[in-house]
């Protein structure tokens, strides 16, 4: 089975967190499998004071990433699913699957948004994914979904 997000870079998160909390939680995830740099989780968080909630792409979803640096090692995608959600100040508030990428060229960069917005285009999907309970059912239902 090809992977769209490794085991490892799952979490299910049950604790009250601020939408920068949230970014640190699934940029943490990236950082500690290596592929990416600390400095790109700040550059995730200064894209979205900066540019303000673009990455709440749709009711309940968010992608955070940031431009292509040298603070990404390799590309890689995480996901958090918040039991309480996240607020971002997003009409399309509130967020309780947050995922993280990392590219390292614009192509790769596109690439991965097209993954992701072919998994989450279908919104029993979508509902499944929140309501998970493990990081076992998310990894199995992300990958499963993967041709």
């Amino acid at each position: 089975m090809e992977e769209i997000i490794i085991r490892e870079n799952i979490r299910i998160e049950r604790q009250k967190a601020k939408w920068q909390e949230a970014i640190k939680i699934a940029g943490n995830l990236l950082l500690k499998n290596g592929s990416i740099t600390e400095s790109y989780i700040n550059e995730m968080i200064h894209t979205v004071l900066e540019f303000g909630p673009y990455i709440v792409i749709a009711p309940g979803m968010a992608i955070a990433h940031a431009a292509p640096s040298a603070s990404v090692l390799r590309d890689d995608i995480s996901l958090v699913v918040f039991k309480d959600p996240v607020y971002f100040d997003s009409q399309n508030d509130p967020v309780k699957l947050l995922f993280a990428f990392s590219a390292s060229k614009k192509e790769q960069h596109l690439e991965q948004l097209v993954k992701l917005s072919t998994l989450l285009s279908e919104e029993e999907t979508v509902q499944a994914l929140e309501e998970s309970n493990t990081e076992e059912e998310v990894y199995k239902l992300v990958n499963s979904l993967v041709m």
